[in-house]
């Protein structure tokens, strides 16, 4: 194990969102091996929902020209370059914050 903190696991709504106070990172990886799975946010810390309203703002700032025009080639490629940059923001961030917190030691006990 990395030392990295982790939540414990959960079934139903609550495996769809990450919530640990303990853990100081914003970005996680959905596994720990796989990192290619996916990244998600640490909704118990305040900077996730910010992050969560700037996704949706930036998504019509790439949407929104598409809608004016009603085109919707320019709306799916507004949609796919969004795509593209918010995956390479989140995975960038997320390998970010496990670099900084690897060497933490710091381990959850888990129910």
């Amino acid at each position: 194990m990395s030392g990295i903190p982790q939540g414990a696991m959960h079934k139903g709504f609550r495996a769809i969102i990450y919530y640990c106070r303990e853990d100081p990172r914003v970005y996680i990886y959905k596994h720990p091996r796989w990192k290619w799975v996916g990244v998600t946010l640490n909704f118990a810390h305040p900077v996730a929902f910010v992050i969560v309203l700037l996704s949706f703002v930036s998504l019509l700032c790439f949407v929104l020209p598409g809608v004016l025009m009603q085109n919707t080639v320019w709306i799916y490629s507004g949609l796919a370059v969004w795509s593209l940059l918010l995956c390479r923001y989140y995975f960038r961030n997320a390998e970010r914050d496990f670099q900084r917190y690897a060497n933490t030691g710091s381990e959850i006990k888990s129910n």
